[in-house]
């Protein structure tokens, strides 16, 4: 039976990779305790989009202009 090893430098790697994972999802969910709301980094575009399918059917999207959004 071949025992599992980890190298130094994997075991390095493997810390880094988990502790910038952590502090991503941290700042993520850090606007949470604030609400959850759409903000400026959020999709608000795609948010848009969804309501005008959904108010005006999938068909009118085609011809639609998000006059709300910077092109």
């Amino acid at each position: 039976m071949s025992k599992f090893r980890v190298s130094r430098l994997q075991a390095i790697e493997i810390a880094v990779i988990a502790i910038v994972a952590v502090v991503a999802a941290l700042i993520r969910i850090l606007p949470l305790q604030y609400g959850a709301y759409l903000t400026a980094f959020d999709p608000l575009f795609q948010f848009r989009a969804t309501e005008y399918v959904v108010e005006n059917g999938y068909a009118a999207w085609w011809t639609w202009h998000d006059d709300m959004s910077w092109y």
